[in-house]
């Protein structure tokens, strides 16, 4: 079985103070915990480097102390991803999406995973 739970391109909003809030696409991979690794969320600038696993980083999901739907003033369908030091803002095209993605990561995250 593999250890990809879900995957797909969002679009993520940069974390720092001030930083001009340009966002950026990115393709984003789900992974359970196995033998490859502990559970995570990477990203790549785009599919094509996640299929040869270059420029990648890393979220780990045993850091993540909340996932939830979230507004901003520029984008409809916005969740947040927090850790005690960093938070995640990504966009996603529908409502259905957000649900689909936010389902995913709390049940990798937060050990409701049944698979």
């Amino acid at each position: 079985m593999s250890d990809i739970a879900f995957e797909g391109c969002m679009e993520k909003c940069p974390q720092q103070p001030g930083a001009f809030k340009k966002w950026n696409r990115r393709w984003f991979i789900l992974r359970r915990a196995g033998p490859l690794g502990s559970a995570r969320l990477e990203y790549y600038p785009d599919a094509s480097h996640a299929r040869r696993q270059q420029t990648r980083r890393v979220i780990p999901l045993r850091e993540v102390t909340s996932v939830n739907q979230t507004t901003h003033k520029s984008k409809q369908y916005v969740f947040e991803l927090r850790t005690p030091v960093l938070f995640y803002r990504l966009s996603l095209p529908s409502q259905q999406n957000l649900d689909a993605w936010i389902d995913a990561i709390s049940d990798v995250a937060f050990g409701d995973d049944d698979q």
